[in-house]
């Protein structure tokens, strides 16, 4: 330009002859000029649609990235509840063993009784036929020892056929028990195929996502090596500092998901554990109720409530009454109110009918609470109305927890089934929240999916 300035000037002060000999040179820089500016301007749209393109591919991949981490969070989700029915299920097998062993005990229990009655029978006969012997017969003695010898048999055949019917259910429960565990082999062996397919399909996905970010830093990589052509000044470097912000705020975010997952597999864990403990500690107290081990705790709780009245006398105050002298009863045998629950609920239906609690207490406990409760008869229907604080015609668990709270919190055992810090269960801290906070008041950008991954964690 200083050039073709300088001709200019010669030209002017060299006058009109040299005019025409400056035109073809002043045409040849203007066209030199168009020229570079229509290839500048060539390589600026150039530039801008190789960004265009970039930045939609790389929204593409950030959708179908977060497609796929919705889809191992719902294949997690899915784990979690199989695993939950899972051990569900193995509680009611649980449960449905107990009460086969609580049968074929009561099975024993009745063919102990029909030898105990045929040896008491044969020895009767042998009795009548020695007097028979011995006396002259009295027709009228012959016929009511006959009536009593039917009545005794009638009831013996009652009673046999009660043990055959008894023994054809428990082999029915039997069979109904096996043919649940096939199939629950079964679709323990489907779900751990579908696990593993599942794990493949994760693994393929992290391998995708590690591609992506390599062809993401090669993009990069190619538009830092772009920006610094003179024609590309002022475009790019601001749309890369951009997307390598979101790049680095969707890895942050990945390892985040990441800690989480960790954290929910640690709490899973935990709660199988004490899930499995309490498991065991309920089947022991079960075992200890089926083999009639309860009886000496039994027999040492009332002889408490004994010395604890004879104590009240002495001091001249006042005895326990009522539901309290069964509840201290239950409290040295079961040790919290829970247990007491579940051995009342026999038909394991949540609640505990008036039936329920006079026979769970007379068959499962051995208790004659009758006796123990002191009150005047009939005994059942006030005592139950005394654990039936908000009349509803049956006992749930929190009914036996508020009746003589006090008596349960002073005679019971602590910590009995389950410890301390197997019953309080504190979840593992959250470990991602402040640097969760920190990077979104950084960077400010996606906050719907931080909000929702709050909320799942919630």
């Amino acid at each position: 330009r200083r050039g073709s300035g300088s001709a200019i000037a010669s030209g002017r002060s060299a006058g009109p002859h040299s005019h025409a000999a400056l035109d073809p040179a002043v045409a040849r820089l203007t066209g030199d000029l168009r020229q570079a500016m229509e290839q500048a301007n060539h390589k600026k749209h150039l530039a801008q649609e190789r960004l265009r393109a970039f930045e939609a591919q790389a929204e593409s991949d950030e959708a179908e990235l977060q497609v796929q981490l919705r889809v191992a969070k719902a294949s997690l989700d899915a784990l979690r509840a199989d695993r939950l029915s899972s051990a569900r299920q193995e509680l009611r097998n649980k449960r449905v063993r107990s009460q086969l062993r609580e049968v074929e005990s009561e099975r024993d229990a009745m063919a102990r009784a029909t030898s105990t009655l045929h040896s008491e029978l044969a020895e009767v006969r042998a009795q009548i036929h020695v007097q028979q012997q011995a006396l002259v017969p009295d027709p009228a003695a012959l016929a009511a020892q006959a009536a009593r010898m039917g009545a005794a048999e009638t009831s013996l055949r009652a009673e046999a056929a009660a043990l055959r019917s008894a023994l054809a259910l428990c082999e029915k429960r039997h069979e109904d028990n096996l043919r649940l565990q096939a199939r629950e082999a079964e679709a323990l062996r489907e779900k751990q195929v579908a696990q593993a397919e599942e794990r493949r399909e994760l693994e393929a996905a992290e391998e995708r996502l590690r591609q992506d970010r390599a062809c993401a830093e090669d993009a990069l990589a190619l538009r830092l090596a772009s920006a610094a052509s003179p024609g590309l000044a002022g475009y790019g470097p601001d749309a890369l500092e951009r997307v390598a912000r979101q790049v680095e705020q969707r890895e942050e975010e990945c390892r985040e998901a990441q800690v989480e997952l960790e954290e929910l597999h640690e709490e899973c864990g935990h709660l199988l554990r004490l899930n499995g403990a309490a498991e065991a500690r309920v089947e022991d107290l079960e075992q200890r109720i089926s083999g009639g081990g309860l009886k000496a705790t039994a027999e040492r709780a009332v002889a408490l409530l004994h010395r604890l009245d004879e104590e009240a006398c002495a001091r001249g105050g006042e005895c326990l009454r009522g539901a309290a002298r069964l509840v201290l009863v239950l409290a040295q045998i079961c040790g919290v109110p829970r247990m007491a629950y579940l051995a009342l609920d026999s038909n394991h239906s949540g609640r505990v009918s008036m039936c329920e609690f006079d026979s769970g207490l007379r068959l499962r406990f051995g208790l004659d609470y009758e006796a123990i409760v002191a009150m005047p008869p009939p005994v059942l229907r006030p005592l139950f109305k005394e654990f039936d604080l908000r009349k509803r015609g049956y006992l749930a668990e929190d009914d036996f927890t508020r009746c003589c709270s006090d008596i349960w919190t002073k005679y019971g055992r602590e910590g009995w089934p389950i410890s301390a810090h197997e019953h309080h269960f504190n979840p593992p801290p959250n470990r991602g929240a402040s640097d969760r906070g920190a990077s979104t008041g950084a960077s400010g950008a996606m906050p719907r999916n931080r909000s929702a991954s709050a909320g799942r964690r919630r």
